[in-house]
């Protein structure tokens, strides 16, 4: 019988980065998609890209002319800062898993006895270069992903 190793504090602490990470990124989500439905019903449309709506925020905010309440210009201004404080604790989580995963690179996961005991880390240096390189697999990730399941399969 094969009994599954203890995780170390560091992988928990890697696994709940990752699940409060992307607990934020629904969070924000959330909070864009609430903006953009309150501007509908006033009809007021903007393009699904983020960046267009917070480009647009400040005009909206500040334009009398629209069809705007005061109340709901108001709400408007609170989601927009809650967008705000969910923008910067996203870009906070991302960069100490940056700072993790550039201290610990790929092939020294894959060249230990044990690789998936590192999967944790594996699986955050790949989000990142996905993130880098807008593509869901590259030559480099997908190598390492080869060598990695051949490591599991001969355990």
């Amino acid at each position: 019988m094969r009994f599954v190793p203890i995780k170390t504090d560091d992988q928990l602490d890697l696994q709940a980065i990752h699940r409060v990470r992307d607990r934020l990124v629904s969070r924000r989500t959330a909070v864009i998609n609430q903006i953009r439905a309150f501007r509908l019903e006033r009809g007021m449309v903007f393009a699904q890209k983020p960046a267009k709506l917070r480009a647009a925020m400040a005009d909206v905010l500040e334009n009398a002319d629209n069809a705007l309440t005061p109340m709901m210009r108001n709400l408007i201004g609170i989601l927009g800062g809650e967008w705000k404080t969910v923008e910067q604790q996203i870009e906070e989580l991302t960069d100490r898993l940056e700072q993790i995963a550039s201290s610990c690179s790929v092939s020294q996961a894959a060249g230990r006895r044990f690789p998936f005991l590192h999967l944790p880390l594996y699986c955050a240096q790949t989000r990142l270069q996905e993130r880098r390189r807008n593509s869901c697999r590259t030559p480099a990730v997908s190598e390492a992903v080869r060598q990695l399941s051949k490591r599991l399969v001969h355990f």
